[in-house]
């Protein structure tokens, strides 16, 4: 029964492939293939993946099925693209929060232990964007020094620091293609800081 993290999935994502052209070309099925057995071959039905955010988008009758797919148990952060975002309007939350039900939902972070050390999960890292200037500001976590294991930046770059030099590592799939175990994740903080 391991650990996996993973992030930014984009399930159902009709432009996702414009975007990153590394994920799998073809139709909208073709890429979400891709990712579902993607996430099946690196994690077993005893796993447990924590979805770091921005999970599925597009035809929301989908995402269920979409979900059902995936073997290992999910635990879902939540990240800017997702219904459970608090900056969305309560109406669309209300709408469509419920294709959600039936896994665990963490919020916009959450603290886990792997291999005794905590480190915090968030789909945002502490600084750091996919764009010129860092968005969401407000719903980003505080910088209080922990690892913190995180998505939404869409790059090849695993390991960045914050201002205050704070390790952050990547999960994303842009970035590996796949979930990432928590010993993977435990090698990388020896290797690049906070151990």
């Amino acid at each position: 029964m391991g650990v996996f993290l993973s992030a930014d999935w984009h399930l159902g994502h009709k432009r996702i492939q414009e975007f990153q052209p590394n994920r799998k070309q073809g139709s909208i099925d073709d890429h979400d293939n891709w990712v579902i057995d993607q996430i099946n071959a690196t994690c077993g039905e005893g796993d447990t993946v924590y979805a770091l955010g921005d999970n599925a988008m597009g035809e929301k009758e989908r995402w269920p099925g979409l979900f059902a797919r995936i073997r290992p148990h999910i635990k879902f952060i939540v990240g800017n693209h997702d219904p459970q975002f608090p900056a969305n309007k309560p109406r669309y939350i209300e709408k469509y929060s419920h294709y959600y039900d039936g896994y665990e939902v963490l919020g916009l972070e959450a603290v886990i232990e792997l291999a005794g050390r905590k480190v915090r999960l968030s789909h945002f890292p502490y600084k750091g964007d996919h764009f010129d200037e860092d968005r969401y500001e407000l719903y980003r976590p505080a910088d209080d020094g922990m690892v913190l294991v995180h998505g939404h930046v869409h790059g090849s770059e695993v390991i960045s620091y914050s201002p205050a030099g704070t390790l952050q590592i990547h999960v994303g799939m842009d970035a590996w293609g796949r979930p990432v175990s928590e010993y993977e994740i435990e090698d990388l903080i020896k290797k690049f800081g906070n151990a």
